[in-house]
């Protein structure tokens, strides 16, 4: 059997860029929280202008591993017999991400997510998801691929549905029993941890490694501050915790020390496209691990990967994703402006200096 470097479990989606000139953005408070929306007028008509994508955060991140590295990738998931899943298909293949795990059922169809944005870009978007097949991989299937499972380094697993969860950690867990088991590589979303936070915590403790963003690593370990979710990484002994913070950077976080670097410098209005940024970021934390990187290096090359990702001026979550050459000369290009900061996570961070 093929060996590969890196097999997603996920759930593939259609994106559909609903573009929309009249929509607008408001913010409603309530107390000490502000929430910000945005809609269109009850009633009103207006002229939309609206595209397809393939899309998914595991099929996401693969494409950019694809784009980035001469790495063996596949891709294990539930699509249907429509037209929506063989275009899902062509497209994996045409990034060189083998099919084999990709189960077909009759009567189904792949998810659909719905990205609503203005004119803008898609900086400040509101999404509507429909996991469609997703909601229907079992243990079954997962014994049909794992083949295709079992020969991978390492597994990435990414926002799964409420009834995947049980099947896909049931069957990755009887894999540790074996001798050299794949590792594990764990990015839940956020309506993961909304739906499913006790079943996702369970799961933590059994992942080699973590990538979330800032608001899911709180929703993770209930923490309101980044000092309390250390602790309580700590306290469950996961390995490696790779975050993205938006504006604010990058961060990585072990037991023994905390990384962290800004964000490449951006004006406002050269930001255009969000959508995949996060799947980026996790692509280049796993592609750190695979190649066994400095892990500051590899968090300086994650904040470059996701700042050439959301300047891309193209719709589309695998739209504008670096090359390994762009990448290289981004890195040479923006690497003094990522400053270091390290710490113990356990002591105030404003205690320490910067590396």
């Amino acid at each position: 059997m093929k060996k590969f470097d890196v097999v997603g479990i996920g759930v593939p989606v259609t994106d559909i860029f609903l573009v929309n000139p009249e929509i607008v953005q408001f913010s409603i408070e309530s107390g000490s929280i502000k929430k910000t929306f945005i809609g269109l007028e009850t009633g009103s008509k207006s002229p939309s202008h609206i595209e397809n994508f393939t899309g998914g955060s595991s099929a996401n991140s693969l494409a950019a591993l694809a784009k980035l590295g001469n790495l063996s990738l596949a891709y294990v998931c539930v699509v249907g017999t429509d037209q929506y899943s063989n275009i899902l298909i062509e497209d994996l293949e045409t990034r060189g991400i083998d099919v084999t795990g990709v189960i077909r059922k009759h009567g189904f169809s792949p998810g659909v997510s719905v990205i609503i944005t203005g004119t803008g870009g898609v900086r400040d978007r509101a999404i509507s998801v429909d996991h469609g097949t997703g909601e229907h991989l079992t243990e079954r299937d997962l014994l049909w691929a794992s083949d295709v499972i079992r020969s991978a380094k390492w597994l990435d697993i990414t926002s799964l549905p409420s009834k995947s969860i049980v099947p896909v950690r049931t069957f990755v867990r009887s894999l540790k029993k074996e001798n050299d088991s794949p590792k594990v590589f764990l990015a839940p979303s956020a309506s993961m941890l909304h739906r499913d936070l006790e079943q996702v915590q369970q799961w933590i403790c059994e992942a080699d490694a973590l990538a979330l963003n800032d608001e899911e690593l709180l929703l993770l370990t209930g923490s309101k501050t980044l000092q309390d979710a250390f602790k309580w990484l700590i306290d469950k002994k996961v390995p490696k915790t790779f975050v993205t913070r938006g504006s604010q950077g990058v961060m990585y976080i072990t037991a023994e020390q905390v990384i962290t670097i800004p964000a490449v410098k951006l004006k406002s209005e050269e930001i255009f496209n969000t959508t995949g940024a996060g799947d980026i970021s996790a692509a280049m934390f796993l592609l750190g691990l695979l190649q066994n990187d400095d892990p500051l290096i590899t968090i300086q090359r994650a904040a470059v990967a996701g700042a050439i990702k959301i300047t891309s001026k193209m719709l589309g979550a695998k739209s504008g994703l670096p090359t390994k050459e762009q990448l290289e000369h981004e890195f040479k290009k923006h690497k003094k402006e990522l400053v270091p900061r390290i710490f113990h996570p356990l002591h105030n961070p404003e205690e320490n200096k910067t590396r």
